[in-house]
This record gives C-alpha cells, sequence and structure tokens, in this order.
C-alpha cells in the first residue's frame, strides 16, 4: 500500500510539473505572437501575388481599361469576346467581357500594371490568345496600356489579327493500329517562334481530335512523338514542314513505332525544354514557350 501511496503522489507532482509547463509555453507562445504578427501581415502570403492583391485590396483597384475592337475589315466587332491579360507572370483566372454593339469592351477594377487586350472566342475562330500566343502566331509583340495611380483611365484598342490554323493530329500504333492518346508535338517558324504542346499524362486525357494552332499562312516546322513511341519518321531530323492557310484546318494521320523511354528522350532532344511559361486551357492540355520569347 505504501508503494502505491509513493507512486500516486509521484503522479499528482508530475502532473502538476506538466501542468505548469504548458502554461509557461502558451504564455510564451502569446508572447511571441504579440511580436510576430505585425510582421506577418506585412508581408503577403504565399502565392498571392497578383491575385492576392486583387482579392485584398479590390477597393484600391481603380483602374479602368476600354476601347473598341476592329474586325479584319476595319470595322467595329460587336459581340465577340476579349481577355485582360497582365504582362508577366500570372496564377489567377483571367478577366474575360464581350464587346457591346459599337464593338465596344470595358474592364473595371484593374489594378496597377501593363496590360494588355486580345480577342479570345472560339466560336469566331480565336480559341486561345495572350501576349506570349500572339508571339508564337504572328510574330509581333501587342499593344499595351499602363495603369498607375496618376493614370487609371487607359483605351486600348485592338485590331483583330488573322485566323490562325488549325492542326489535328491522329495518332495510333504502327503495329496494333490502335489509338495513342497523348502526345508531344513542337511546332516551329524559326530559332525564336516556336512552341511546344504537351498533353496532360492523366490516362482519362487524350488528345485525339484536339485543334493545335498553327501559325497561319507560312512555312512551319511540325515535329511529332508521344511516350513509348520514336519520333515520327516524317518529323525526325529536320522536321516536317506543313503549311496552314488562315482559318482552315489541316488533318495528319500519324504511325509510330514502340520503344523505350530512354530512346525516346534520346531520339528527339529538341523536344525537351523548360517548361515554364504556359498557358494551360480548360481542357488540361498545355502549351510551352520558349523562355526567350518573354518580353518585360
Amino acid at each position: 500500500m505504501s508503494g502505491l501511496r509513493v507512486y500516486q503522489a509521484s503522479g499528482r507532482v508530475s502532473l502538476m510539473k506538466i501542468r505548469m509547463l504548458v502554461a509557461a509555453a502558451n504564455a510564451n507562445i502569446m508572447n511571441l505572437l504579440h511580436v510576430i504578427a505585425p510582421l506577418l501581415c506585412a508581408f503577403p502570403a504565399f502565392g498571392q501575388n497578383h491575385v492576392g492583391k486583387d482579392e485584398r485590396r479590390e477597393t484600391e483597384c481603380k483602374g479602368i481599361i476600354h476601347g473598341v475592337v476592329f474586325a479584319r475589315d476595319g470595322k467595329p466587332w460587336s459581340g465577340i469576346g476579349v481577355v485582360l491579360e497582365p504582362v508577366g507572370a500570372y496564377n489567377y483566372v483571367l478577366p474575360r467581357a464581350k464587346t457591346d454593339q459599337q464593338g465596344e469592351y470595358r474592364f473595371e477594377k484593374v489594378c496597377s500594371g501593363r496590360w494588355g487586350v486580345f480577342v479570345e472566342d472560339k466560336e469566331a475562330g480565336y480559341p486561345h490568345s495572350g501576349r506570349l500566343m500572339n508571339w508564337f502566331l504572328y510574330g509581333s509583340w501587342s499593344p499595351e496600356m499602363k495603369i498607375t495611380d496618376k493614370n487609371l483611365d487607359g483605351q486600348l484598342n485592338v485590331n483583330v489579327p488573322p485566323k490562325p490554323g488549325m492542326l489535328v493530329v491522329h495518332l495510333a500504333d504502327s503495329k496494333t493500329k490502335a489509338k495513342i492518346p497523348r502526345i508531344e508535338l513542337e511546332l516551329k517558324v524559326n530559332r525564336k517562334r516556336w512552341a511546344r504542346h504537351s498533353c496532360e499524362d492523366s490516362e482519362s486525357f487524350s488528345c485525339e481530335g484536339y485543334s493545335f494552332l498553327v501559325p497561319p499562312d507560312q512555312d512551319v516546322r511540325l515535329h511529332v512523338a508521344s511516350k513509348g513511341f520514336q519520333e515520327w519518321k516524317a518529323t525526325s531530323g529536320r522536321g516536317k514542314f506543313i503549311h496552314v492557310p488562315s482559318g482552315e484546318l489541316q488533318t495528319i494521320n500519324v504511325e509510330l513505332d514502340r520503344t523505350s523511354a530512354e530512346a525516346f528522350s534520346r531520339a528527339i532532344p529538341h523536344l525537351r525544354f523548360a517548361r515554364l511559361p504556359g498557358i494551360i486551357d480548360s481542357t488540361g492540355d498545355s502549351y510551352f514557350f520558349p523562355v526567350s520569347n518573354r518580353r518585360g
């Protein structure tokens, strides 16, 4: 019994010590929070670049960008979709709008910075747009507007470029004739203007029937491959030239020979490059452009 009493007493003393230590630790934590809380509030949270600033300081984003969209015939284009894109990297959904009967668009609550406006309307033949995409398709940088605290109202008219060409590639195993769902595709105009298209690695997604955008009315080098297969013989080496007129669709049927992943990597080293910057659309597929093509 005495041993039991000693044990119980020791247990009480240990519990009291634990409670004292916990109380002291809590007090230290509270003191520490009082010191670092102002510092934490002074810095933006990770991943809040651009989008975070807009969410936390929306009332301070008082800029307006507006203008008229002119069609290829020089007349204002009503009911066409446009997208507002910042110059540089961003990590949020871009604002979109449609022009009114006079072909005018308007974006409000625009934060300070450099912005571009691009036609992006799938039904009109412009499924993707943006600074990098337009550079790849047309070889020129689009106009931009700078919003500052002293310049909150900017007018930026948009002259619609030619419709891009479209390319559909059907891939199949050369032996089994089974469809190949994923693709590694490169389109190259010259050393500075090229883009790579890569389907998502998910087994549930397929490139079958997808239209790749091609610079219109130009000779473009094409490379086609897929993981686990050799590059298409017709495009190996310097590539295969294709020429797609503006707004038209070209379809190519491709059969690939199987190979190991290591041989695939050695066979087309020109398809292995930085995966940023890029554009990822709602279907999950991605365009990737050369880093050297970024301006600003």
